[in-house]
């Protein structure tokens, strides 16, 4: 899929024009800075709907690639068997076994009565968990299916669905087979229609497709995003906006009188604040890859 953390009408409402950036290099910028976050924290914000396949460790504990939040769960496979969901419950990133253990009698004269012997957990193995789910770090979760009631057809900005409830503005819809991914500008309840930026070229997703929403990219991520646009689009002859910024940089000054040193930027963490933005360098490192920490011997 195609990252988009905001929108073109986002970008418009702050202040940059078509005249500034048109539509179709706006559409660009967005692509190109969502994959920009991406890389940068390790961890994607809109759902993606897709399969893992996750290395068995002996123990109780499989872990999902890059520590991306698991929205849903759909099916927990072991060489292609699927495992009974009872046996495992998901936390944020990770998926866990369920504690299970059996009694074995032991000797009279221990006094200690029956010995109590846990229970194997994930078999080990390469790539032999299956985990078909949604991924990804949002602002909320939520998990609503509804379907479309209307066609979408290329360059379309709405759609009608059989329900639009608990769709909020800024969710990520996923529509089809194909995976169409919008994210809602309005809600209409009375009509029971989504609105949403053009889709551009596609090939026509008929009445009755499925439809799913699993919440919205973090607002500050969004605010990033629309950031590093802003910022990619300035001129250095905009000198109050980037005077700020570098003012906000300074780590030390030096006078005739006097010398002063700042503490290290708030977002200067896991990548050392690479974007020289320092609101979003705080906001990216807040939002990065956990790191996890393993014990040595």
């Amino acid at each position: 899929m195609e990252f988009q953390y905001t929108t073109i009408q986002r970008l418009r409402d702050e202040g940059l024009s078509v005249t500034d950036v048109p539509d179709a290099r706006a559409l660009e910028l967005i692509k190109d800075m969502s994959d920009f976050i991406n890389l940068l924290t390790d961890q994607w914000f809109q759902p993606v709907e897709a399969t893992y396949y996750l290395d068995g460790k002996g123990d109780d504990i499989l872990h999902v690639p890059n520590l991306i939040p698991i929205i849903k769960l759909t099916t927990l496979s072991l060489d292609d068997t699927a495992i009974d969901a009872d046996t495992y419950v998901v936390k944020e990133r990770l998926i866990e076994k369920i504690s299970s253990t059996f009694s074995m009698p032991i000797m009279e004269s221990n006094n200690l009565g029956d010995l109590e012997i846990r229970k194997k957990g994930f078999t080990a193995g390469v790539g032999n968990y299956e985990a078909l789910g949604v991924y990804g770090w949002l602002a909320s979760n939520k998990d609503i299916s509804t379907t479309t009631t209307t066609d979408i057809e290329a360059s379309d900005t709405e759609v009608e669905l059989d329900s639009v409830d608990g769709i909020e503005v800024r969710d990520t819809v996923i529509i089809g087979d194909d995976s169409l991914y919008v994210i809602v500008e309005t809600v209409d309840i009375v009509n029971s229609k989504i609105t949403f930026q053009s889709v551009g070229t596609i090939t026509t997703i008929s009445s009755g497709a499925a439809v799913r929403c699993y919440g919205a990219t973090p607002r500050m991520i969004e605010r990033a995003c629309i950031r590093l646009i802003v910022q990619s689009k300035m001129g250095l002859a905009e000198t109050r906006s980037l005077k700020a910024e570098i003012r906000s940089r300074i780590k030390s000054e030096r006078t005739d009188n006097y010398r002063y040193e700042l503490f290290p930027l708030a977002g200067e963490g896991a990548y050392g604040g690479i974007t020289g933005i320092s609101r979003v360098d705080a906001i990216l490192d807040h939002y990065s890859k956990p790191v996890v920490y393993v014990g040595a011997v």
